[in-house]
């Protein structure tokens, strides 16, 4: 039987001390299609990018390493040995936080590799926009500049492919939620935690402004 403890999330990790700056930290699963694309288009606008990749049987392993060799301080790359239970099966709700085969673990170990003092999850299909994107960047590197601790909620444009090939804005759903997109200041009060059907990013700082 595997020893897994390396992959036990530890809340610790969140609350040491960290250096002013952004990580984006990623999960990533057979996503060979968009996942160097997405990784390239938002590098300038982070310090960092944590790629944690789980059961993949595509490309995506190897393109993870190139990117990691082009930019080696940018790019780290882990590779999570547990399975992990899919989200919307009874098995996911039965599953508790603090198994390593719990997508919220699998989250918070990802979350853990970050170095830097703010967070954001960032998925392998996103494609960064920068007239959109960089004022929200400049925004939250002024205030992470004075101190202030903050949570920042945005949304993105939700493209899809029709039959024909065609990429356009999905007509019934625009946004890619509301304020999905987050980023915030890393301590031990705001991880995942499973929860029915899917994972969820609770905050339990109250204090922290929107």
């Amino acid at each position: 039987m595997e020893n897994f403890d390396q992959f036990k999330f530890n809340p610790a990790l969140l609350s040491a001390p960290r250096p002013p700056g952004i990580s984006a930290f990623m999960r990533i699963k057979n996503e060979q299609q968009f996942v160097r694309l997405a990784i390239e288009s938002h590098l300038p606008f982070y310090d960092e990018i944590i790629a944690v990749y789980n059961d993949c049987t595509d490309r995506t392993p190897q393109i993870l390493r190139d990117l990691a060799e082009k930019y080696p301080t940018k790019i780290k790359v882990f590779y999570y040995l547990p399975k992990v239970v899919p989200v919307l099966t009874k098995k996911h709700t039965q599953t508790p936080t603090d198994s390593v085969h719990s997508t919220a673990n699998y989250y918070n170990y990802a979350l853990s590799k970050t170095t830097y003092n703010t967070a954001t999850k960032l998925d392998a299909d996103h494609l960064a926009i920068p007239q959109n994107l960089i004022p929200v960047i400049d925004e939250i590197r002024k205030d992470i500049a004075v101190g202030k601790k903050k949570i920042y909620m945005v949304s993105g444009i939700n493209l899809m492919r029709d039959h024909n090939s065609n990429i356009g804005v999905c007509g019934h759903e625009p946004f890619s939620g509301v304020g999905d997109i987050l980023y915030f200041t890393v301590s031990e009060t705001i991880m995942f935690r499973q929860k029915k059907d899917f994972e969820v990013l609770e905050i339990e700082d109250k204090t922290l402004e929107k």
